[in-house]
């Protein structure tokens, strides 16, 4: 049986390592580094595997130790840092290294999309440094940074699993690489004399949440905004830069509109449209609290009409749906739901739906509610979907 020592300092590349080592049996020591590997460590308990923290170092030392791993595998941070124990080489370690190096770029992905590169590379290095297996993903044209780090986790994997099968030598090769980054410098944000194609490009390659996304400046004010996509330029160059916009135009609203959100007003029910919903965010309100749909700005005083009772189960039980692929009507949990809210009800069958509107329209078709003649009655609190 391998024993497998994986140090995950990128928690989600890290923990795509774990499930072909369980699929091997191999004995596996993974090692976190903290907070930011929160889902690795829960990925390792999981799965059975041990797990320490490399925030420990004496504690790390010590499981490294007992445990006699016949390989250590790192998977570094998206600024490439490495943990004490590979920063002298030996044998049996190995680091992955992904996408391609730029001065400037938070982090590896960014240069592939960039610099519209059809494929981003995924190494095998041995701690020395040197390559001694690689293989390489496509990079789309819609690519984000997020999706092509998703995509190197995934190959990186398959890596893992090989070098655990056959070692070195079954490893795939890829000629030498050759860097189209040299000498580059990542622009500090958008520039607005940029065609569309360069901006997109900026925006996607930028997209890494919950990280910060790319940057606009209002030349004028000297404000900055996020831009998460191309909708977002748009409405910068439209409503804060003013092109085209007649000043008359705009109004101050009284509430914070969301596209779904229905208010009783005045007797009548009234469907609230969010005319900016691809408005960028300032990056000084990046710390403000977000504004509840429908909150009455200024309001000193909240009445709610329920408040979510989370248990301790709640996020054990989501993790485990999510991990399954489970997440569609028919999953386990959905059925167990059903299950036990029939209990409660005292009834033999319930049916699980998407929303509260969904559940009030099904009751009503279930109890043949279909006349303008019959009447419902509903409390004088309640969400407004209940009268509509």
């Amino acid at each position: 049986m391998v024993r497998v020592a994986i140090f995950a300092q990128d928690e989600h590349a890290g923990a795509e390592c774990l499930a072909p080592l369980s699929a091997r049996n191999c004995r596996v020591l993974g090692v976190g580094a903290g907070a930011t590997t929160a889902i690795f460590a829960r990925r390792c308990v999981e799965l059975g595997f041990a797990f320490a923290n490399a925030l420990e170092e004496d504690v790390v030392e010590g499981a490294i130790s007992g445990f006699k791993p016949d390989l250590m595998v790192c998977v570094p941070d998206i600024a490439g840092n490495l943990p004490k124990v590979f920063q002298t080489p030996g044998p049996g370690k190995y680091v992955i290294r992904v996408g391609e190096h730029m001065d400037g770029a938070p982090w590896p992905e960014f240069a592939p999309i960039w610099l519209q590169q059809a494929t981003s590379r995924v190494s095998v290095l041995a701690a020395a440094g040197s390559e001694v297996g690689a293989s390489s993903v496509t990079v789309g044209k819609e690519e984000t940074a997020l999706s092509l780090r998703a995509k190197h986790g995934l190959e990186a994997a398959k890596l893992v699993a090989t070098l655990v099968d056959g070692g070195e030598g079954k490893l795939p090769k890829l000629a030498a690489a050759t860097s189209a980054a040299s000498g580059k410098q990542v622009p500090k944000q958008i520039a607005l004399n940029w065609d569309e194609d360069t901006v997109d490009r900026f925006v996607r390659a930028s997209l890494f949440p919950p990280f910060d996304s790319a940057v606009a400046e209002d030349p004028v004010k000297k404000e900055t905004y996020f831009i998460e996509n191309m909708e977002q330029y748009h409405d910068f160059r439209l409503k804060v830069l003013e092109e085209g916009v007649d000043k008359g135009d705009q109004e101050k609203k009284a509430y914070a509109a969301d596209t779904h959100w229905y208010s009783n007003v005045g007797g009548s029910i009234v469907k609230m449209g969010d005319s900016d919903i691809h408005m960028p965010i300032r990056t000084a309100d990046k710390k403000k609290k977000a504004i509840i749909p429908g909150a009455a700005l200024g309001a000193r005083k909240k009445l709610r009409m329920n408040e979510p009772l989370i248990g301790p189960n709640a996020e054990k039980y989501c993790t485990s749906a999510l991990s399954s692929g489970w997440i569609g009507v028919e999953g386990p949990y959905v059925k167990q739901f059903e299950k036990h809210l029939a209990r409660i009800c005292g009834c033999s069958a319930a049916c699980a739906v998407q929303s509260g509107t969904a559940a009030l329209y099904g009751a009503m078709k279930a109890l043949g509610v279909s006349d303008p003649s019959h009447h419902v009655l509903v409390p004088a609190f309640t969400c407004a979907a209940c009268a509509d």
